[in-house]
């Protein structure tokens, strides 16, 4: 794995971290805070950037019929 990849997944993982810390800290009384919506924007743009990137993709065609 890369460094730019562990960097990405560190990200994510934060990112994972702020939408559960978020949902645990207003348990009682459910509601979006502004941490759970930034989590949530972090997990999207480094999983967009994870799947983007070049040291993930194997060069090979995953689509069925392709040899």
């Amino acid at each position: 794995m890369s460094t730019l990849n562990e960097i990405l997944l560190l990200v994510h993982l934060l990112g994972m971290a702020a939408i559960v810390g978020g949902f645990l800290a207003v348990l009682k009384a459910p509601r979006a805070i502004p941490a759970m919506v930034w989590g949530a924007r972090l997990q999207l743009l480094s999983g967009l950037a994870m799947s983007a990137s070049p040291s993930r993709s194997t060069g090979r065609s995953t689509t069925r019929g392709s040899r």
